[in-house]
């Protein structure tokens, strides 16, 4: 159809493809969650009445999909509580938002594994917030089993991420739920309670903005910049990127999240999982004194661990997902000892 050629033509516009099918799934074809954020500004752009969202995108990814979404779609349908980063066959793989409250990042697995992906996020308007990491990982708990009512479990955090999944497979197993793996991605406890949180923990929409940006297109380091307004004038400046950034009211949800997150990290005290784990740590990571990647005092069974070489930030990119998506794989998919 006519809108089927004009989203074919975007998705091949941004994947620098040749040529894309109705069929053809856009994350199959090289892209990624922060590459979605250029479909949909230019979706928009062509289409002025539609308000798809990048989660249309993470949900229905090929021109075909999208295209029976494009005017069903508001801002408010962006950040529910669950959302479905890949379909398939078998038992999904829950992965928990980190720090910034957003799981889109998790839709990279998909291009290494073939199980259903289901994203757990903080909403915009939530309600009452928890108030520790413990009522988090409770409410995720319902969640989780609201989707997947029978165990066997299997979980994935990544940084902040993982501190709540571990503490959300100490729930389920407390309710008599079997938690069959749980994926740890360069998470980090913090050693005491209650500690003060380093200045460089500190984030704001200047901060969450450049890392967006960083992950699309190489940039000099920019200026001292105290504004969200500086900043996209800055970037408007030197790349196209800037349409395709994440709206407003998203950054700032993602900075309050960080913000929150972090006071929550810092105020855990991790119980002991009596499963096992899978760790993958990030060697150009330094572990700060007052925080400790060793999760084996708090993982009582067997824990796998695997050295990724990359920075924190990296874990879930293309490049060193083909590192080590095959180890991944064989840990989530091989046989587990009952």
């Amino acid at each position: 159809s006519p809108v089927e050629e004009v989203l074919a033509g975007i998705f091949a516009r941004v994947l620098d493809v040749p040529r894309v099918g109705v069929d053809d799934s856009f994350f199959d074809l090289g892209g990624n969650s922060l590459s979605a954020m250029r479909v949909v500004a230019a979706v928009r752009e062509s289409f002025v009445d539609s308000e798809i969202g990048v989660r249309a995108l993470l949900e229905t990814p090929t021109v075909r999909g999208l295209s029976r979404q494009l005017y069903n779609w508001t801002e408010a349908d962006e950040l529910p509580e669950v959302v479905r980063l890949r379909q398939g066959t078998g038992d999904p793989l829950f992965c928990v938002h980190p720090g910034g409250g957003v799981s889109w990042a998790y839709r990279a697995l998909g291009s290494v594994l073939k199980r259903p992906i289901i994203g757990i996020q903080q909403t915009v308007d939530d309600g009452e917030r928890p108030r520790t990491v413990r009522e988090m990982a409770e409410h995720y708990a319902d969640l989780v089993q609201e989707e997947q009512p029978e165990g066997p479990y299997d979980l994935l955090g990544w940084s902040f991420g993982g501190v709540v999944a571990q503490q959300l497979a100490i729930t389920l197993e407390r309710r008599g739920a079997r938690v069959r793996r749980l994926v740890l991605l360069d998470a980090a406890h913090v050693l005491e309670s209650g500690a003060a949180r380093p200045a460089d923990e500190e984030f704001d929409e200047v901060d969450v903005l450049r890392y967006f940006v960083s992950k699309n297109v190489e940039l000099p380091a920019p200026p001292e910049l105290t504004s969200r307004e500086q900043m996209v004038e800055w970037i408007e400046s030197r790349t196209t990127l800037a349409a395709a950034l994440p709206p407003a009211w998203m950054i700032s949800h993602v900075v309050h999240n960080l913000g929150y997150n972090s006071e929550l990290w810092h105020g855990h005290t991790p119980d002991v999982f009596n499963g096992a784990a899978i760790v993958f740590k990030a060697a150009d990571e330094q572990t700060d004194p007052g925080y400790s990647r060793d999760w084996s005092p708090l993982v009582a069974g067997e824990i796998a661990e695997y050295t990724v070489d990359c920075a924190h930030n990296d874990i879930l990119s293309p490049d060193v997902l083909d590192v080590y998506g095959d180890q991944l794989t064989a840990e989530l998919e091989g046989p587990v000892d009952e």
